[in-house]
């Protein structure tokens, strides 16, 4: 392999990862957003909905840029082996965070979908994800927190620039649209839990 595609590889490795970072410090922001909802489900309840509706598509981007690093590590791509493994604690604790991910927005769509007289399991379950999925990714950004904020820092000011830079801003921006329409949708979902004095109660 000559020395500029080994450049080239390294640089679409790059691009891979400022991706990812962009993506994760979007759902960091919006996440905090939602955590603060928690606090009184019952009066910022149409917020709670719109924002974990809001996350999907960037979750679902997310999950599918960080599955193409495993994907081409584990396969034994050069490129991606010269990056490196993360730290080992984060390589465990990144399966149980998509896993406790993917449960937590499942359960709660669920919830939301079969309304406040049927909530049960599926409420309890959605809490129960919940609980693991913040004590998982607490783990998860503090061992990331560094790079991702050096990776979308250095994407915001093409510093140094790598292909495609466009394009990630473009599907970063997609998958908010997609997510806002969402959350838009939401609006009308939220009525039979909000006149359900027996959802509070629980």
């Amino acid at each position: 392999m000559s020395v500029d595609e080994v450049e080239l590889a390294d640089q679409q490795v790059e691009a891979n990862a400022r991706l990812t970072g962009l993506l994760g410090t979007v759902l960091l922001v919006v996440l905090a957003a939602e955590g603060v909802t928690v606090l009184d489900v019952r009066g910022m309840l149409s917020w709670h909905v719109a924002l974990g509706l809001l996350v999907i598509p960037i979750v679902l981007v997310k999950l599918a840029s960080t599955g193409v690093r495993f994907y081409h590590y584990y396969r034994g791509t050069e490129a991606f082996r010269r990056k490196g493994p993360p730290h080992p604690i984060l390589r465990i604790a990144g399966p149980l965070v998509i896993l406790s991910t993917v449960a937590m927005l499942v359960f709660g769509i669920v919830t939301l979908a079969v309304g406040p007289r049927h909530r049960e399991p599926w409420l309890t379950l959605h809490q129960g994800a919940f609980a693991a999925w913040f004590v998982l990714t607490t783990v998860h950004v503090l061992g990331h927190a560094v790079e991702t904020w050096k990776l979308t820092r250095d994407d915001v000011k093409a510093s140094p620039p790598v292909p495609r830079r466009g394009t990630r801003f473009v599907v970063v921006l997609g998958a908010l649209a997609l997510g806002g329409l969402l959350a838009i949708l939401s609006l009308k979902w939220t009525g039979a839990w909000s006149h359900d004095t027996r959802f509070f109660d629980h």
